[in-house]
């Protein structure tokens, strides 16, 4: 509680500096806006010609993707900052300083950087999420309602996971965390459209080793009633939260195997 109180001031302090340039402020907001409106009409170009993809239409698409882009930006806000500046970090030595204050090194490197950038993945996907509920015919309930937000928690425990792990390789290998980085993506780009369309090996990759599916995947074959897309078993789609812990609980014990093999250029 103690290091959420303080998180929450750093980034009241964080905001207030920022809006002091207000048009610099809103333009990083917008633009991401932009970029991934872009996706979504490249989406709907595609579904326009094609009406549906393995039995998904338009709408169920935009629904999977935004669930993706709401938990990537959430994850986004609290872990891509403090994980990419670790490179910079461990090659000058500057991690030092985070090793000799009376604060957990992990919470320490959060509490101090946060990304509003961010901030706009979170305007465009709730936008998008709430024309969607107008166009498909899902039968909300209180107990729906908890579980989108039990499945949001665990997607964005998940994006944040890789996002610690890539940024812990900066511990082990120098220059790792852009060329990392640049490969998630890749496949999360994958999860932009149902994976039940891909082949085994993917299926397989994006399901047990790099489990982007619960992302959004799975999760969204409970809310659109997908039962006729069944890949593995059905109980996947109710797994997003555990998943998210389970991977959570491994990126950190890869961030302390980091720390141990970190040594400053001054030793």
């Amino acid at each position: 509680m103690k290091s959420l109180t303080l998180y929450l001031k750093f980034i009241s302090i964080y905001l207030k500096c920022r809006l002091e340039y207000r048009v610099a402020f809103i333009l990083d907001i917008l633009m991401p806006i932009f970029s991934y409106s872009i996706n979504y009409l490249t989406i709907w170009i595609i579904l326009n010609r094609f009406s549906s993809i393995r039995g998904w239409d338009f709408n169920q698409i935009m629904f999977l993707y935004t669930i993706n882009l709401f938990s990537y930006g959430l994850a986004g806000i609290i872990f891509y900052t403090p994980m990419r500046s670790l490179d910079s970090l461990v090659k000058k030595g500057d991690f030092d300083m985070f090793l000799t204050k009376p604060m957990n090194p992990f919470l320490h490197l959060i509490n101090r950087q946060f990304e509003h950038i961010f901030i706009g993945h979170l305007i465009l996907s709730s936008i998008v999420f709430l024309i969607c509920l107008g166009n498909l015919n899902i039968t909300w309930s209180v107990l729906k309602v908890i579980w989108l937000i039990f499945v949001l928690f665990g997607a964005t425990l998940i994006q944040g996971a890789f996002m610690i792990i890539t940024g812990s390789l900066s511990f082990f290998y120098t220059n790792s965390t852009s060329v990392a980085s640049s490969i998630l993506n890749s496949l999360r780009g994958f999860i932009d459209y149902p994976i039940s369309i891909y082949n085994k090996g993917l299926k397989i990759l994006l399901t047990f080793i790099l489990p982007y599916g619960f992302i959004s995947f799975y999760p969204s074959k409970y809310f659109l009633n997908k039962s006729n897309d069944e890949i593995f078993h059905y109980l996947f789609q109710y797994a997003t939260p555990i998943v998210g812990i389970l991977l959570f609980i491994l990126s950190y014990k890869v961030w302390l195997l980091g720390v141990n093999n970190y040594k400053s250029t001054g030793s």
